[in-house]
């Protein structure tokens, strides 16, 4: 009986002993997989702000052009009326309405 007693003894620790290894596996599992989803969440972060950083230089580089047609075609404007300080006010007036 005593032997019986000490292998159920020695199965019960051996029966701890791998329920703790599994707690410690689940637990490592668990903080890899927080860690790989906090990365994954960063590199995602970081697209994103890129994404918006490019099309918002997108944006400006768009409005540069028109503006500097907008530029373009009041110099023209100008450029084609006779030579009279009102006329150029009421023009650049109206450019910069149009702007």
């Amino acid at each position: 009986k005593a032997k019986v007693d000490t292998l159920i003894v020695e199965a019960k620790e051996q029966a701890t002993h791998i329920k703790d290894q599994a707690t410690q596996m689940a637990t490592k599992i668990k903080d890899q997989a927080k860690s790989d989803a906090l990365s994954e969440k960063e590199r995602q972060l970081v697209a994103a702000k890129a994404e918006i950083e490019q099309e918002a230089n997108r944006a400006k580089e768009a409005l540069r052009q028109q503006v500097s047609a907008l530029a373009i075609a009041g110099t023209e404007q100008l450029l084609s009326k006779e030579v009279d300080a009102s006329k150029h006010a009421d023009l650049l007036d109206d450019l910069i309405k149009e702007i």
